[in-house]
């Protein structure tokens, strides 16, 4: 452990981290709310969440002149709705909760006289702003606004963990529970714009357009809230499970959990106050009728309509009390009873009393429930109402586990949303093969002599031997050559690199991957990536080898694309320069492409596995696969026959270690374990490919003569083999191929156990330290603040975690130990200190919140635990 004692940090990151774990602990220990100049500081709803710090953010829709694109609320002012990513251990773009809130409703002069106070933005969201999820919670203290609330995205129901959702809050300003288009005048000169659907509509097109790619969607809300929630469901279930946009089959998961919903609807309130909202417009794009389905049984039939329209996968909840109070009166407001026939049974003796809304609730449910298997109910036994974020069913046993099946993302064996990437590498590949082929093609084409009845072709495989084409392995020749005619249209596509056809196609694989990766995830902050490329969550997404994934999720595609992927635009530059002035020329003089290819593969497969058993965190497998392939050269070359171009080729030395060595120190995500094993892979390699192995079969002077003779022109390897020798090399192949599937299936079965931190993508990035001494840290850089606003805070238990960039990971640690000898012969009176590790191996057990913090375009995530939480 490194203690030291100063006034004053002049280490810039040491500051830099002093004072992140001083605003951490300081928005902890008070119950501010908020800096007034940014309580109304909206962000462009162009920005792409990715671009914006994890914390809530108010997201300003814009006015349109399409239908329903005038966001607003009921007295006139902006709308705005919230929004905040999980942290960036956490970060995924997948994964979305999208909240509505709740607060009553009006439909008349009476009404909405009384509800004027809620047709304004409820500025108590500002109060948030810039908050973590988790530090919003705590902050509160469970109470918003008079309340008692929950964030959803500081919550695990069941075996969901929603912190690692991206969630989005939709205020209530418009009394129409959300589905309103109309300017209602109620009184002489005053106009309440039932907004809602326009509203919705705005937050629904900001998620389409930022969030093009779920695969997990929850919709919940409480009371007006949980109301619109049929309608949400079915709009975004058509926009993401469209044939267009999802192809055929379900593509993404959407759960829905109404709490506490304004759901009866008496007959007198569909006559004379739900029309003035409009609902018409809204309702129309689910193809629900209104004006022919509205009775008193309208939020039935509109939940059984959108249930037949949606998939039976997606699961349902509607949580209630059996005593609701807020609920009645509402109900009692809208005209229960006024008419013979408001009753759910149509017997014509439905009541106004507590016991009937419970009693026309309950058969209103059932019914839904009993012609949709996905449908469920769980009634809180008791009085009460609803409140953000679940808040009372959480406080009930046996909610936890109802409410798990309930919100659980349900796996979707035809989504192509799980890899978003997938079809990009899949494109990459296509292009890559394309010319590959063309370009063996229009070798093949310019090598032919016809000479197909004297057994000799040279196609693509073989290259002029002809010992393959004696015999019976004529028809063989013929059949190649037939679909080497098929595949001709592709000899102009490759007729300039015909030789080096593999060469190529890996050059084209991984540099058209690379720009679709650079485009999708665009360049993160040096330090957390000093080759100049993506986040390590970006580059996860397109398959960077990461063990934990590999071994403890299957996801084994990682071996082989990780081969094709640079960490940045450094390392890109590091391969193209060993592409072109060492593999292309490697295999142009090599000139044996069933050699070339089991060499390549033996390097990029081989390297990939033993960095699997061996390796931790997360490296790309393209520079690796460049140097094993610059060993290779130098070793064909080491020991080529007389009179072939390998002895031509350049040893690449000093280009192979400078490389190796500015990989290893300065880019993180280029292990020095898989680099190693790909040039140990290619020097083992020309052992198998080169000629001399196997036993002679007497033929081996025809190739000589063929040329003319040692010395008469420079042979090719191809040249030099004998039938026997490519027989050889079948064998080794064989072998190298059951050894590569043993340990395929070691991995597939975990025997190695590589570290579960890893799962986040994003801590592959960065080494994870932690400090005991928060009351030190928090005093001395943020004193003044904590003095007037949480003095008696007691830091005595807590611990604060932050994840430190590799490139400076070692400089900051031993930075901290030099300068504490210097600070201790200096004195003072503060003592902080920082170690590797987290603070659950301190025996900090107890999560209280986290925050992100930027400076200078870098983000920080602060994380702080107790050890018994006695801090609430």
């Amino acid at each position: 452990m490194v203690t030291f004692h100063s006034k004053r940090v002049t280490f810039l990151f040491i500051g830099a981290v002093s004072l992140y774990l001083s605003g951490s602990v300081a928005i902890a220990a008070s119950d501010d709310e908020g800096d007034d100049s940014s309580s109304y500081y909206c962000e462009d709803p162009n920005t792409s969440p990715s671009k914006l710090a994890p914390g809530f953010h108010k997201i300003c829709p814009e006015t349109t002149e399409e239908t329903l694109g005038q966001p607003i609320c009921g007295d006139g002012s902006n709308f705005s709705f919230s929004f905040t990513s999980p942290s960036q251990r956490k970060a995924n773009s997948n994964k979305i909760i999208i909240e509505f809130q709740g607060g009553g409703a009006c439909w008349d002069d009476n009404s909405c006289n009384q509800a004027g106070d809620r047709l304004s933005y409820p500025e108590a969201f500002d109060n948030f702003l810039g908050l973590s999820c988790s530090a919003a919670q705590y902050g509160s203290g469970g109470n918003f606004d008079g309340y008692p609330i929950n964030f959803l995205c500081d919550t695990t129901i069941g075996e969901t963990d929603l912190s690692t959702y991206n969630y989005i809050l939709v205020p209530y300003c418009t009394q129409d529970v959300h589905l309103g288009d109309s300017e209602a005048e109620y009184e002489e000169g005053s106009v309440v714009y039932h907004h809602g659907a326009h509203n919705m509509n705005s937050v629904l097109q900001w998620v389409y357009k930022h969030f093009p790619n779920p695969s997990h969607i929850l919709l919940t809300g409480c009371s007006a809230g949980g109301s619109p929630l049929p309608v949400v469901y079915d709009l975004m279930y058509h926009h993401y499970n469209s044939f267009l946009k999802g192809g055929p089959g379900r593509s993404v998961n959407i759960n829905t959990l109404m709490d506490s919903a304004v759901y009866l609807t008496p007959t007198y309130f569909i006559n004379n106050g739900m029309t003035n909202w409009n609902v018409n417009t809204i309702l129309s794009q689910t193809r629900f009728d209104f004006d022919q389905e509205a009775s008193v049984q309208y939020s039935t039939r509109m939940w059984e309509h959108v249930l037949k329209r949606g998939s039976n996968k997606d699961k349902w909840g509607f949580l209630s009390h059996t005593t609701d109070n807020v609920s009645l009166a509402y109900w009692q407001a809208m005209g229960a009873g006024y008419y013979g026939n408001d009753d759910q049974n149509g017997d014509g003796e439905g009541g106004n009393d507590c016991d009937s809304w419970y009693s026309d609730m309950d058969a209103s449910l059932s019914s839904v429930q009993s012609v949709a298997k996905n449908a469920d109910t769980f009634w809180i036994d008791g009085g009460g109402h609803c409140s953000l974020g679940l808040y009372y069913g959480l406080q009930e046993d046996g909610f936890d586990e109802w409410a798990g099946e309930i919100v659980k993302e349900q796996t979707l064996p035809l989504s192509k949303r799980s890899n978003e990437s997938v079809p990009m590498f899949l494109m990459s590949l296509a292009v890559g093969a394309a010319v590959m082929f063309g370009a063996l093609i229009s070798k093949v084409k310019t090598r032919t002599t016809g000479a197909i009845d004297e057994g000799r072709d040279n196609t693509l495989l073989h290259n002029g031997d002809a010992d393959s084409y004696v015999g019976g392995k004529q028809r063989s020749a013929i059949v190649v050559q037939k679909v080497a005619q098929v595949l001709s249209p592709l000899a102009p596509l490759g007729a300039k690199f015909q030789n080096c056809p593999v060469t190529t196609f890996y050059y084209l694989v991984s540099t058209i991957y690379f720009v679709c990766m650079l485009l999708n995830g665009g360049i993160t902050h040096p330090l957390n990536n000093p080759s100049l490329g993506p986040s390590a969550t970006d580059m996860s997404k397109f398959g960077i080898n990461n063990p934990t994934l590999i071994v403890d999720q299957k996801q084994t595609i990682r071996l082989f694309v990780s081969g094709f992927l640079s960490s940045g635009l450094l390392t890109f530059a590091m391969v193209t320069i060993c592409v072109f002035k060492v593999m292309r020329h490697t295999e142009r003089a090599f000139d044996f492409f069933p050699g070339f290819v089991f060499a390549s593969g033996c390097i990029m497969v081989g390297s990939n596995l033993v960095y699997t058993c061996f390796g931790n965190g997360a490296s790309c497998g393209s520079l690796a696969f460049v140097l094993g392939m610059n060993v290779l050269s130098m070793r064909l070359k080491s020991g080529a026959p007389m009179g072939t171009e390998l002895q031509e080729l350049n040893r690449p030395i000093c280009t192979t270690i400078f490389f190796t060595l500015w990989g290893v120190t300065l880019f993180p995500f280029n292990s020095w374990i898989m680099i190693l094993a790909a040039m140990v892979i290619g020097a083992l390699v020309p052992l198998a490919i080169t000629p001399g192995k196997g036993k002679s079969d007497g033929n081996d002077g025809d190739s000589l003569a063929a040329s003319g003779g040692a010395g008469t022109e420079s042979l090719t390897m191809a040249n030099t083999f004998s039938s026997s020798q490519k027989l050889y090399l079948k064998k080794i192949a064989t072998v190298v191929g059951a050894v590569f599937f043993l340990v395929y299936i070691l991995i597939l079965s975990g025997l190695p156990n590589p570290n579960p931190l890893y799962k986040y993508p994003y801590l592959t990035g960065c080494k994870m330290m932690y400090t005991t001494d928060v009351g030190s840290i928090a005093n001395n850089f943020g004193g003044r603040r904590l003095e007037n606003d949480g003095g008696d805070f007691d830091f005595d238990n807590l611990c604060a975690q932050f994840c430190v960039p590799h490139l400076i990971e070692r400089p900051f640690y031993f930075g901290l130990k030099k300068y504490a000898d210097y600070a201790a012969n200096q004195g003072g009176d503060v003592d902080y200190s920082v170690d590797y590790g987290l603070c659950e191996d301190g025996g900090y057990s107890e999560h209280i919140a986290d925050q992100t913090f930027e400076y200078m375009g870098y983000q920080l995530d602060l994380e702080v635990y107790d050890t018994d939480n006695q801090n609430d």
